[in-house]
């Protein structure tokens, strides 16, 4: 379907063989957004059936904004639309239902902070176990922690409308859904001893990766090469091997050794996010620096630390420490025994655009380099 700013699409394929649409609009694409529009589309769901129709108008609801990320049900004859309002930050959840596909809707807020700590909450669904039970998932935006998810628990009431939470107000407790009580709660690894030959389940890149970006041999490195693409930006580089910044206080060591003969390459732990932090290390003309530097959109780069290593072959620890605030300490030391040593301290991560800041390793060259450095990190591990 060609147009700019149609977003949030959820599909429903009905009892009676047809099939439809529910989408948002975003407003800086599009020029309008607060609206919910209703498309049939083909049962394959590849074909437009017809020209879409507006079911909820957010500026006909009083107090309604950003009416967007709606999810489309039908239960007992009703059709139902999910959608949140207000904002990801400080918004609500709504439910609408109608006894037609195409409305009229009446809604009515289902889920909203109150005096609970989950703002938001945002961009729900509300999703069937296989034993039957009714619970509502959803994201609070946690800043520099990005979206995180919540579990709620929902029943309906004798007028058919969905109760979730504490009575319309999130839970931070709650038994556990059936299948999952005698099973211990998941969370994405905060270590990882680079023993596999494939990078772990919590690491990403920035972009597609290059085949030659990461190497892996189980032997307990992960070994980056030094690619020539650094103009001074690491927002701009994709090579960084991230993963979601820990939402609770947390301290993350790796160790790192340089090997690199061209100056200008450099290779470290960065916290990044709209603005970023690093320490590592860096080939200067006359021998191996450990550094840190911050960056801040608009203002480039700034040195906060550096001092020069006794040799090139000098590996050293690394330490990124954060609170449950998001704010970062930076640390190192060239021997075990050795005390830390602070690099930068109170450095206060801040999200990227829809996404929480990263803790990442990187690898980088200037342009025109060989880009033959690699970077030799050692287990990253959460003490």
């Amino acid at each position: 379907m060609p147009g700019l700013g149609l977003i949030d699409p959820c599909p429903l394929w009905d009892d009676d063989g047809r099939a439809w649409l529910v989408f948002a609009w975003a407003k800086s694409r599009s020029g309008v957004n607060n609206r919910l529009s209703m498309v049939e589309i083909s049962p394959d769901a590849r074909t437009i059936l017809g020209p879409p129709v507006t079911v909820i108008d957010g500026d006909a609801v009083p107090g309604y904004s950003i009416l967007e990320g709606p999810k489309l049900y039908k239960r007992d004859g009703w059709y139902w639309i999910f959608a949140p309002a207000g904002g990801v930050a400080n918004g609500w959840q709504s439910a609408f239902r109608s006894r037609s596909v195409l409305g009229p809707y009446e809604g009515r807020i289902v889920l909203a902070q109150g005096d609970t700590l989950v703002n938001g909450p945002h961009q729900g669904a509300w999703v069937t176990s296989p034993e039957g039970e009714d619970w509502f998932l959803h994201f609070q935006q946690r800043d520099p922690f990005g979206r995180v998810l919540h579990l709620q628990p929902l029943h309906w009431d004798d007028e058919g409308w969905p109760v979730i939470g504490d009575d319309g107000h999130p839970v931070l407790e709650y038994p556990a859904p059936a299948r999952a009580r005698h099973s211990p709660p998941f969370c994405p690894a905060q270590s990882d001893n680079f023993r596999a030959t494939q990078p772990a389940p919590q690491w990403y890149w920035q972009a597609n990766p290059g085949p030659d970006w990461l190497t892996l041999a189980g032997d307990g490195l992960a070994r980056l090469r030094a690619v020539p693409n650094d103009l001074g930006n690491l927002r701009t580089i994709p090579q960084i091997l991230g993963r979601q910044l820990h939402g609770a206080p947390s301290d993350q060591t790796t160790s790192l050794h340089l090997d690199a003969t061209a100056p200008g390459t450099r290779a470290g732990l960065v916290v990044l996010g709209e603005d970023y932090a690093y320490i590592g290390l860096i080939r200067d003309t006359d021998g191996i620096w450990v550094e840190s530097r911050t960056y801040t959109p608009g203002q480039g780069e700034t040195v906060r630390f550096r001092a020069q290593l006794p040799g090139p072959a000098t590996p050293v620890q690394l330490r990124a420490s954060s609170t449950d605030e998001g704010l970062c300490t930076f640390r190192f030391r060239t021997t075990p025994d050795e005390k830390w040593t602070t690099a930068l301290d109170s450095f206060q991560a801040l999200p990227a655009l829809w996404t929480s800041a990263e803790l990442g390793l990187f690898a980088a060259a200037p342009p025109g380099t060989p880009g033959t450095g690699q970077a030799f990190f050692g287990a990253v591990a959460a003490p």
